[in-house]
C-alpha cells in the first residue's frame, strides 16, 4: 500500500482524490526532452504510485500516453486504486498543426476508445 497523501473531495459529491496529482504529459511527448523506453516509463509509473500519488491526468493528444497507462494498469492490477482523468478533442493534423475536434461522432469515438 502506498503512503497516504492528503486527499480532497472533487465537487460536492465526488470521490476523494489525492491533493497532489500526477500530470502524465511528459511520459509520451517530446516537448521536454527525449521520450524514454517503455520499460523506464512503466517503472516511473510504479514510482508515482509507490509515492502515494493516486490522482493521474492524461489526454489522448499525449501520443501513446493512454495506451502506456492502460498497459501499466493491466500489469499492476491497480486500476481501481488510481483516479484517472483524461481529456479529448485536440489532435495533431497531418501537417503537425493542432486541430480541435468536438463533433458528436468524434466525441462518441473518443469515449468508446
Amino acid at each position: 500500500m502506498p503512503p497516504q497523501l492528503p486527499t480532497r473531495q472533487l465537487g460536492k459529491n465526488g470521490p476523494q482524490v489525492t491533493a497532489l496529482g500526477f500530470g502524465a504529459m511528459r511520459l509520451s511527448t517530446g516537448l521536454y526532452g527525449e521520450v524514454e523506453a517503455d520499460t523506464e516509463r512503466l517503472d516511473f509509473l510504479d514510482e508515482v504510485y509507490n509515492r502515494g500519488c493516486l490522482n493521474w491526468d492524461t489526454a489522448e493528444g499525449y501520443a501513446d500516453n493512454e495506451d502506456l497507462i492502460g498497459e501499466w494498469f493491466a500489469r499492476s492490477g491497480k486500476r481501481k486504486e488510481v483516479f484517472l482523468a483524461t481529456k479529448f478533442g485536440v489532435q495533431m493534423g497531418p501537417n503537425g498543426q493542432r486541430e480541435i475536434r468536438n463533433d458528436p461522432e468524434y466525441i462518441r469515438m473518443a469515449i468508446d476508445r
